[in-house]
């Protein structure tokens, strides 16, 4: 079930640094550990394309994360700031479920 930016925060508020989407190819990463840097366990090993999307992903959340706060959920205003349309973050924030 996606969360919301309300639950999103909720969440944050109670890590030392944002979760990543898990996409289930490294179980490590569900533990939520991290490696040096507060990018998620295994980014920094294995195949490159692996660990560039791992890194991408955890940072899209993060950034749509503090983006939304910043502006209390209106997707208008945080596209503005973005420099993006709102129809175009609303499906990046579909693709981090939220």
């Amino acid at each position: 079930m996606a969360l919301g930016w309300r639950e999103a925060l909720d969440g944050l508020a109670s890590a030392e640094s944002p979760q990543r989407m898990d996409d289930g190819d490294d179980a490590s990463d569900a533990t939520g550990a991290r490696a040096p840097g507060g990018f998620p366990e295994g980014a920094m090993a294995g195949r490159y394309a692996r660990a560039k999307r791992s890194v991408t992903e955890w940072w899209e959340h993060a950034f749509l994360t503090a983006l939304l706060a910043r502006h209390e959920g209106q997707v208008k205003a945080a596209a503005a700031e973005a420099g993006m349309s709102g129809s175009y973050l609303w499906k990046v924030m579909k693709r981090n479920g939220m």
